[in-house]
């Protein structure tokens, strides 16, 4: 299994890939999320590379959820693949993905007078528009995934499953709630405040032949939590896993690094992947988060990190983190030196730009692909502090 991420700034794009068996002799690909730059590029990256690879039809289609870092561009990848004899399976999202496109239009057509929707809007409206056209037509597989049990499982065939992991049970109940809340704020003329839907998001593991990868999207800390204790009993240690909202501490609770991570245990090691911008707004990834990735043994790559990638250290996930003096003189002791503690060194240069993985065998991946980002810090030698807090 191939897993290879995108450097699409601060959003999220992916393309798995099933290595060829008998069955399926050309292999089989999925695609999870696609942002891309307008300013870049025309066209999201991860359509040029199915394109470049040939690629004629694709297993499945997942949206996390519905924030623009990670759908901007997939109606152009569902469009590609509904023409020219070209084609897409099974199309997985949130329950709740089409209550926020309609929302939306219905606050800014209807409510406030405005004829004209968002692009983020717009986008979502031709995806559903392209999804239920596969639907009539009746050449596409379409399940909203939502399910009263955390561990819903698809058997896709020949060893391949998606198992989802996220959300729980608790977030659709409480999206339900507010749901409820916002439609009786509309039909009194009164626009709902605006809600993340973050709270539901999907998560789940792509596994083939004993190999997996967790696709984590923006899941919050406390869907983790509610979720983890629902998967205690199941095994969920995962081969690659995406890091959850793009390196934010905010979803990325310690419980969760715990039971996902391989750990080094029978020599198994996990490899973590953070998708976010150079110097973002955000300031993601945290100095938190990275702690707690790299303190567990995984090897960690950043699809467009602007900092610094060595001469870093770290003592345990309990212990009292330091840095290096090679780092620290770099630093001149600003207070950049507290941020900066507590990042390990699990290797060199984790700032790339698109990066593939190999998964070999459970616990052993291998990076088949590192796009050096031209605009790299550390690569020029020139590291720069103000994107990490």
């Amino acid at each position: 299994m191939r897993v290879r991420c995108f450097n699409v700034g601060q959003g999220n794009s992916i393309v798995v890939e099933i290595l060829p068996t008998t069955k399926f002799p050309t292999g089989r690909f999925g695609v999870i999320d696609s942002h891309f730059l307008r300013s870049r590029h025309s066209e999201p990256p991860a359509l040029t590379y199915l394109k470049a690879r040939g690629v004629k039809s694709l297993e499945f289609v997942a949206i996390t959820h519905p924030d623009q870092d990670h759908c901007l561009g997939m109606s152009q990848i569902l469009d590609y693949y509904s023409t020219g004899g070209r084609s897409f399976g099974l199309f997985v999202e949130s329950a709740h993905t089409t209550y926020f496109a309609a929302s939306k239009k219905t606050i800014r057509d209807k409510m406030l007078g405005v004829s004209s929707l968002t692009k983020h809007s717009e986008e979502l409206l031709k995806i559903h528009g392209l999804t239920a056209a596969k639907i009539r037509s009746g050449t596409g597989r379409f399940r909203y995934c939502r399910s009263t049990q955390t561990s819903l499982s698809l058997d896709l065939g020949d060893r391949l499953e998606i198992f989802f992991v996220a959300p729980s049970p608790n977030a659709y109940m409480r999206e339900d709630e507010k749901l409820l809340k916002d439609m009786e704020k509309i039909s009194a003329g009164t626009p709902p405040a605006e809600r993340s839907s973050n709270d539901v998001c999907l998560a789940f593991i792509i596994r083939s032949n004993g190999k997996s990868v967790l696709i984590t999207g923006d899941v919050t800390s406390q869907v983790w939590n509610e979720s983890l204790i629902a998967l205690q009993s199941k095994p969920i240690k995962s081969d690659v896993i995406t890091v959850t909202h793009h390196g934010s501490e905010h979803g990325n609770p310690v419980s969760f690094w715990d039971q996902v991570s391989h750990g080094g245990a029978t020599g198994k090691k996990s490899v973590a992947v953070i998708s976010c911008g150079y110097k973002n707004r955000y300031r993601h990834p945290s100095k938190k988060t990275l702690n707690r990735v790299l303190s567990r043994k995984n090897t960690l790559y950043c699809t467009n990190l602007g900092k610094p990638c060595k001469d870093l250290d770290v003592i345990t996930p309990t212990g009292t983190p330091k840095i290096l003096s090679s780092a620290l003189s770099e630093i001149n002791k600003t207070p950049l030196e507290r941020a900066l503690s507590g990042i390990a060194k699990p290797q060199n240069d984790i700032c790339s730009g698109t990066v593939e993985m190999e998964i070999q065998s459970p616990g052993k991946v291998a990076s088949t692909f590192r796009e050096q980002a031209s605009h790299c810090a550390y690569a020029k030698g020139k590291p720069h502090f103000n994107n990490v807090y």
